[in-house]
């Protein structure tokens, strides 16, 4: 994609009110899946998380070690825990953090995330609520609905911001991005939010969004993390739904997540009619493998804690590791509990005992 491409994408309005609005989702849509085709051809098609699998095994072969000692974050559980059930045998130490599970399709795992974040955004709300400078005011459901009052009032009534405006969908973005880890992303949202709200300045706003999504101050990305995000995904979780499949969902999920469901269940469709096919792992067992370390966090709005129990009976040999906390993914975090037991693990080879809570 082009980086006008990326912002026109990043830009499009999940919450269509009309036909025309509809339309222009829909086409927007096709962005990704049509640059692929274009200029990325045949080899788009082989970069699912299957193929890259065989790359790690290709890398753990080049190094000459028998098996592969991995730590797997987020999307990377996923890759990890694809090679397991691809190369269960040559599986030597492996965590996964923050798991995404192989067996949900799109709509199960966007549904997850859309569900998550919303409590993820009361648990900013609430947190908001004891500091001097936030502008939301009341008990957590007030403070949520001014929130998302907000983010409404900019779909008729964008905030100017020079080269660009912030509108609905790239001022939900910027919550949505800024709400994974709580120690670093809240004062930063705060802060963004408190200027957009109280002066009408979207500057922060643009700022916290475009670190997110690499994007330069000059407009340019500096990565292709957006492109490869959806050529990724859309070959391992293909969309098989309709235009109106996703305006079913849409408001079905605004009922349990009205301040992300509506917008993430458009953003199904760009793996609508995705110009490539894969033969992607869409389950994980990895019988035979050596003992794999799952870590999941209770309020993990990214990687639900569910989906770490989901691969944890999966996985024919695994042991999970419950961190109660908040944010995305564990280990490394600064909890005692979650770094000695994946250390032990990794260097050592010494597993925690069953049910390990870490407070």
């Amino acid at each position: 994609m082009t980086d006008q491409q990326i912002d026109d994408l990043t830009a499009a309005d999940g919450t269509p009110d009309d036909a025309a609005e509809e339309q222009q989702i829909v086409d927007d849509s096709m962005i990704p899946g049509r640059g692929c085709a274009k200029d990325a051809a045949p080899d788009f098609a082989h970069i699912g998380t299957a193929d890259s699998a065989h790359d790690l095994d290709l890398a753990r072969a080049l190094v000459k070690d028998d098996t592969l000692t991995y730590l797997g974050k987020s999307y990377g559980t996923m890759l990890g825990a694809t090679y397991a059930e691809l190369f269960p045998d040559r599986v030597g130490r492996m965590v996964l953090d923050g798991v995404l599970p192989a067996s949900l399709d799109l709509v199960e795992v966007t549904k997850g995330q859309a569900d998550a974040f919303e409590v993820a955004v009361r648990d900013f709300a609430r947190d908001c609520l004891t500091h001097s400078d936030c502008p939301l005011s009341g008990s957590v459901d007030q403070a949520v609905g001014q929130l998302q009052d907000f983010l409404a009032s900019l779909d008729a009534k964008p905030l100017p911001g020079g080269d660009r405006d912030l509108n609905e969908p790239l001022a939900t973005y910027a919550v949505l991005a800024n709400l994974y880890f709580p120690g670093y992303d809240y004062p930063r949202l705060r802060a963004a939010l408190a200027q957009a709200m109280n002066s009408g300045n979207p500057s922060r706003m643009f700022r916290i969004l475009d670190d997110r999504i690499s994007r330069g101050p000059d407009g340019r990305y500096l990565d292709n993390s957006s492109d490869a995000f959806y050529a990724v995904t859309c070959l391992d979780r293909p969309f098989t739904g309709t235009v109106e499949d996703v305006k079913a969902l849409a408001l079905e999920w605004q009922k349990t997540a009205p301040t992300f469901g509506e917008s993430l269940a458009w953003g199904l469709l760009p793996c609508k009619d995705w110009p490539a096919t894969s033969e992607p792992v869409t389950q994980t067992r990895a019988e035979g493998s050596n003992p794999i370390l799952v870590v999941s966090t209770r309020k993990d709005p990214a990687t639900p804690y569910q989906w770490g129990e989901l691969v944890a009976k999966e996985l024919a040999n695994a042991r999970l590791v419950t961190y109660e906390g908040v944010g995305h993914t564990a280990y490394g975090d600064g909890n005692g509990c979650v770094d000695g037991a994946v250390d032990e693990y990794l260097l050592k080879g010494t597993l925690p005992k069953k049910g390990l809570i870490c407070q």
